[in-house]
C-alpha cells in the first residue's frame, strides 16, 4: 500500500444530520440540501456520478449533470446510443451520487430508470446553446472516431443542413431515475458519519427474487408507524418540557396544553391500532412470499417506539428480555434509547408535579375538617379516608388495607410514584368534580389511556403475528408470539396510577371537605 495515499484523510466537522431536524419526505430533504449547496458557491453543483450496469451486471460510471428533479425523480440527458444508453436499455436501473465536499455531504440515490416524454426532452433541448444542439448531432457518443477533424466536419455538415433551426435528434433525450432509495450522508468527526436513509422499494422486486405484491403494503404501514412515532415523540418531549418546571401556574394555559397534547398522543395511538386492520388484509401466504427478506429485523423493531417507551417512563430494568430489546439496532439508535432512559421521563415529571399539590401542606385549609381522630404523623383527611376505605372492604379484600398503608402512608410499595404523589393522584380521582381538579384528572386519565392504547396495539400485533406465522420464530429473531405476550404483560408504564382504582370508595362515603378547602378547589367568584 502506498503510504502517501493511505495517509490522506480529513476530519469532518462542519455539520450534523439527525432525524429530529430533517424534512418529512426525502425529496423535501433533497431540496433543502440542494438550496444550501446552491448558496455555497459550489462549482457545478448539479454534477453527479451516474452508475449503470450491463445486462450481465458489469458496472460503469461517469459524471453527468442533473437538469431537473421533482417528486417523480431525477432527470439527466444523454445520447441514447451511448454506452449508458445501451446499458439502460438492457438493465433500466441506476445509481446517482452527489458529492458536495465543501459541505462535507453526499447524497446517494438508487432506482428504476425511464425515458422522459418527447415534449419534456424538446423543452430542454431547445433551451440549450447553439453549439450544444449541434453537438448532439455531430458527436457519435461512446464511439471511437478517426480524428478531431471528423467532429469538426460533422459540425459544419449539420450547421449547413439545419441552419439556426436545429431539431432534437431522435437518438437524444432525457432519462428519469425514479428513486427507491435516497441516502443523505453528512461527514462527522472521527469517521462517525451521519446517514439518513429513505426506502420505499420492495426487496422482492430486485433481481433474483420473486415479486411479492403485499410487500409494498408492509413497507407503507411500517413507514406510516414511524412517522406517527416521530410525532408522538415530539408531543411527549414538549409535554416533559412544560411539566419539569419547578411550578406550573394554574392561571396559565400550560396544563391545558399538556392535556391537549397528551390527548393527541392517545388519538394517534388509536390510529395505530386501526392500521393493524389494514395490515391484516394480507393473508399468511401473502406474507410468506417476502418474509425471509425481512431478516434480521422486523418493522416493529423500531428504535423510535423504544425511545417513546423510555420517554414515557419505561426503565431498562422493567423491560422484558433486556438483552434482546436492542439487539437488532445500530449503535447510534441504541445510544438514543439509552439517553432517553437516563433523562427525566414523563412519569418522573408527573410524579414531581403531583408531589407539589398544595392542599395538604397548609393545615389552615383543614381547620374545619370533621373526621376521625388523627393518627400520629398522618394527615387527618387520610386518617379518615383510611378508616372509611377499611370499612368498605369485604373479608376477601382485607389485604388491600396492607397495600393501602404501603402505598399511601409508608411509601414502601415499589414503583415510580412516591407516597405523596400517590395520595395527590388518589385525591384527584376522588374529587375530580371540583373545577380545579378537572385538568389534573384529565392528565391522569390520558396517561391511563396511553397505556391502554399501547397495550391494545401490542395485543393486536401479538394476535397478528400468531395468525401469520403461528409458533415460528419472528422476523426480528424473537420467540414470536410468546415474546410479544410477555412484553405485553410487563410493559405497563403507568400501572401505579391504574391500580389507584383499587382504593376508591363510593361518592356517598367520601369525607366531606371543609369550606376553606372548597374555596381553593373552585373558581374564584
Amino acid at each position: 500500500m502506498k503510504k502517501e495515499i493511505a495517509d490522506i484523510r480529513k476530519d469532518y466537522m462542519l455539520q450534523t444530520l439527525d432525524e429530529s431536524d430533517v424534512e418529512d419526505d426525502a425529496i423535501s430533504q433533497f431540496t433543502r440540501w440542494w438550496n444550501e449547496a446552491l448558496n455555497s458557491a459550489i462549482d457545478e453543483v448539479n454534477a453527479m456520478t451516474l452508475a449503470t450496469a450491463s445486462k450481465d451486471g458489469v458496472p460503469s460510471a461517469r459524471i453527468v449533470l442533473l437538469k431537473d428533479y421533482d417528486e417523480r425523480g431525477f432527470v439527466f440527458f444523454s445520447n441514447y446510443n451511448s454506452q449508458k444508453g445501451h446499458e439502460l436499455e438492457m438493465n433500466p436501473r441506476a445509481a446517482l451520487v452527489f458529492v458536495w465536499k465543501e459541505l462535507e455531504r453526499q447524497i446517494r440515490i438508487q432506482g428504476e430508470v425511464e425515458k422522459i416524454n418527447s415534449e419534456e426532452s424538446d423543452i430542454y433541448f431547445f433551451s440549450r446553446p447553439f453549439g450544444s444542439r449541434i453537438g448532439a448531432w455531430a458527436s457519435p457518443q461512446s464511439m471511437v472516431i478517426d480524428s478531431r477533424k471528423m467532429l469538426e466536419e460533422n459540425v459544419k455538415l449539420f450547421t449547413e443542413k439545419f441552419g439556426e433551426n436545429i431539431p432534437r435528434p431522435p437518438h437524444w433525450g432525457g432519462y428519469r431515475v425514479i428513486p427507491s432509495i435516497i441516502e443523505f450522508w453528512q461527514g462527522r468527526s472521527n469517521r462517525l458519519h451521519d446517514r439518513l436513509l429513505s426506502v420505499q422499494h420492495p426487496l422482492s422486486f430486485e433481481n433474483g427474487n420473486m415479486p411479492a405484491h403485499d410487500e409494498m403494503l408492509f413497507i407503507i404501514i411500517h413507514q406510516t408507524y414511524e412517522l406517527w412515532f416521530k410525532q408522538m415523540l415530539y408531543e411527549i418531549d414538549s409535554t416533559i418540557e412544560i411539566m419539569k418546571q419547578p411550578t406550573i401556574n394554574d392561571n396559565t394555559p400550560e396544563l391545558q396544553t399538556v392535556v391537549h397534547r397528551l390527548n393527541r398522543v392517545v388519538t394517534i395511538l388509536k390510529v395505530l391500532v386501526h392500521q393493524v386492520d389494514i395490515l391484516e388484509t394480507m393473508t399468511p401466504m401473502d406474507f410468506l412470499e417476502f418474509r425471509d427478506l425481512l431478516r434480521p429485523a422486523s418493522g416493529f423493531q423500531s428504535w423510535q417506539f423504544k425511545t417513546l417507551e423510555a420517554k414515557l417512563g419505561l426503565q431498562f430494568e422493567e423491560r422484558h428480555n433486556k438483552e434482546y430489546y436492542t439487539s437488532q439496532l445500530r449503535e447510534p439508535e441504541i445510544n438514543i434509547i439509552k439517553k432517553a432512559e437516563s433523562e427525566k421521563s414523563l412519569k418522573y415529571v408527573v410524579n414531581k408535579w403531583m408531589e407539589r399539590m398544595p392542599f395538604f401542606d397548609d393545615m389552615t385549609n383543614w381547620k374545619d375538617f370533621k373526621g376521625v381522630q388523627q393518627e400520629q404523623d398522618i394527615h387527618p383527611f387520610w386518617s379518615t379516608y383510611r378508616e372509611r376505605y377499611k370499612n368498605s372492604l369485604v373479608e376477601a379484600e382485607k389485604d388491600n388495607l396492607i397495600a393501602f398503608d404501603a402505598i399511601f402512608i409508608e411509601g414502601k410499595e415499589s414503583g415510580h410514584l412516591s407516597a405523596k404523589a400517590s395520595r395527590a393522584a388518589l385525591f384527584t380521582m376522588l374529587y375530580r368534580g371540583y373545577p380545579i381538579m378537572h385538568l389534573p384528572f384529565e392528565l391522569l386519565n390520558n396517561l391511563l389511556e396511553i397505556d391502554e392504547q399501547m397495550s391494545t396495539w401490542r395485543y393486536r400485533h401479538m394476535n397478528m403475528v400468531h395468525r401469520m406465522i403461528g409458533t415460528r420464530i419472528g422476523t426480528g429473531g424473537s420467540t414470536g408470539r410468546d415474546y410479544l405476550r410477555d412484553a405485553l404483560n410487563k410493559h405497563y408504564i403507568f400501572k401505579e396510577i391504574a391500580q389507584l382504582s383499587s382504593f376508591l370508595i363510593e361518592r356517598s362515603k367520601l369525607p366531606e371537605l371543609p369550606s376553606s378547602l372548597i374555596r381553593h378547589l373552585s373558581f374564584n367568584m
